[in-house]
């Protein structure tokens, strides 16, 4: 499914106006919901948003607001599914099939965590309990309580309203027509009888439930429709991991990069970032130095015309519509290239302390909502299947001999100090993170601890079986690509590193004779 935006021409005073008091009207509304369903085990027990919606006509509820009754009713629906998508968040990032567990508890614990609303009562309320699975009090207690401890991580605020910038409309509340100057779309306003006309940009089918958002920046509105895109068949069987990059887009398993471009405009977007930034900084310190000294005229102006945010919004828009649109490119020369069946890629989460603020600033670019988004629709417009896997160490382990450790990683260049194999660190990354595809010990919501135990016991246990004798009484032997410490390697990999050791002391030794 995907969503299709259609745009509309800037809006009059009154019309603009009219859609923001509906868009107020819809939000509070919704808000009341959410704290309906926020109550209690209110969530938990629904049978659905309809429930909910045949109470309230029943009451006088109607009568005491201005938003027409239909689509208060869509209001009902949207909370509902809202809370929904909220549970269902909490309880995709939770994994028990890595759990020392025996069959029935596992079918337990997905059963618990197959229902929003199900899961809802087991962290709010009481467990619930299926006869399906055959468990003793103890086993089924172990699988309640850990889901609540994993829960308790995820769980943040409650969905809230807090911004009034959209409201559902379905087929009943909007009428499309044409005429000779362009399209529009007349919808109902909170005026009773009345319908608010809007033309729109361009031509298209419009039908079925829409969302209208408000865009104030431009005093215009979108329309959200929904499209379902009709999946193909892979053009081939390959599997292909990607590795998101900084410095480029993605980088794939056979050794590709793709969009060299991103670092040049990271960087960029970067610096222009920081620099207008520290400007903003400075004036907003001069503004309140203004208003302790009673100069409340001037600090006004200076607001106004100094630090408003029209401009810098409409900035940072054009600076994300470079990015993803590299992104696009990038994944559409993945596709065309590589033919792939199936793409493997990390579990998409750049969130955490950076290296650096420059670095922590060209992350922020990254829209990552958007990445995920196009990922996913890009894979299932060309039939693709995704797989999301641990990327835990994958950018620090030899590929070749598994050796890990944080010295095989100098920014995007990998050599590993035990055999030499080396690259470029995001393909490294990627070879790794293919393999993980079937890994039964590396899941996707294996802890990063329990990853590098693991790697580090397969290493352990390399080495082992290399220099165990074999049935003739001869010394087993693992070849692996490049020099390694013991087929003399060691001298040679200790001059590379000597010379880069060098090299800093040499071009200085060269300046020092040029002045």
């Amino acid at each position: 499914m995907r969503t299709v935006k259609r745009k509309s021409v800037e809006l009059n005073g009154g019309k603009w106006r009219a859609v923001e008091r509906l868009a107020a009207e819809f939000a509070c509304d919704k808000q009341r919901q959410l704290e309906h369903y926020q109550e209690g085990m209110n969530f938990a027990a629904a049978d659905g948003w309809r429930e909910r919606r045949d109470d309230l006509k029943l009451s006088d509820y109607h009568r005491r607001i201005a938003l027409p009754v239909h689509m208060s009713d869509l209001a009902v629906k949207d909370a509902f599914e809202t809370e929904e998508k909220y549970w269902a968040a909490i309880a995709k990032e939770i994994d028990v099939s890595g759990r020392e567990w025996n069959r029935a508890q596992k079918g337990y614990g997905r059963w618990l965590l197959s229902e929003p609303q199900r899961f809802s009562q087991l962290i709010l309320g009481r467990a619930p309990i299926s006869e399906q699975f055959e468990l003793r009090v103890s086993e089924r207690k172990q699988v309640q309580n850990y889901l609540r401890r994993r829960a308790r991580k995820l769980i943040g605020r409650r969905p809230q309203v807090r911004l009034a910038r959209s409201f559902v409309l379905d087929e009943t509340l909007y009428r499309v027509f044409e005429t000779e100057t362009g399209e529009w779309v007349a919808i109902s306003c909170l005026a009773r009888g009345q319908r608010l006309v809007i033309p729109l940009k361009g031509r298209g089918e419009i039908k079925g439930n829409l969302r209208v958002v408000l865009v104030p920046e431009k005093r215009s509105v979108e329309l959200h429709l929904p499209f379902e895109v009709k999946a193909r068949k892979a053009a081939g069987e390959e599997v292909v991991a990607l590795d998101v990059g900084v410095t480029e887009v993605f980088a794939d398993d056979a050794g590709n990069i793709y969009g060299e471009g991103m670092g040049a405009a990271l960087k960029e977007a970067s610096g222009a970032l920081n620099e207008k930034g520290k400007k903003r900084n400075k004036l907003q310190a001069l503004a309140k130095k203004y208003r302790r000294q009673g100069k409340a005229a001037k600090a006004h102006k200076l607001g106004r015309y100094n630090l408003g945010r029209k401009k810098q919004k409409a900035r940072q828009q054009r600076i994300r519509a470079r990015i993803a649109n590299e992104v696009n490119r990038s994944f559409n020369q993945v596709i065309e290239e590589r033919k792939p069946a199936v793409i493997v890629v990390e579990k998409l989460n750049l969130r955490g302390p950076a290296q650096s603020k420059e670095l922590s600033r060209r992350v922020s670019y990254w829209h990552r909502r958007t990445l995920k988004e196009r990922i996913e629709f890009k894979a299932s417009a060309a039939g693709c299947r995704r797989e999301q896997v641990n990327p835990a160490y994958s950018s620090q382990t030899c590929p070749a001999c598994g050796y890990l450790s944080k010295a095989n990683r100098k920014g995007d260049r990998f050599q590993c100090v035990k055999c030499g194999h080396a690259g470029h660190a995001d393909v490294i990354a990627a070879i790794n993170q293919k393999t993980r595809v079937n890994d039964p010990m590396i899941t996707l919501y294996t802890p990063k601890e329990i990853v590098r135990k693991i790697l580090v016991e397969r290493y352990e246990s390399r080495l082992e079986h290399r220099n165990a004798p074999s049935q003739d009484g001869k010394i087993r032997t693992v070849t692996v690509p490049g020099p390694t410490l013991e087929r003399g390697g060691a001298s040679e990999i200790k001059s590379r590193v000597n010379q880069r050791a060098k090299l800093p002391v040499a071009n200085k030794q060269k300046r020092q004779r040029k002045v």
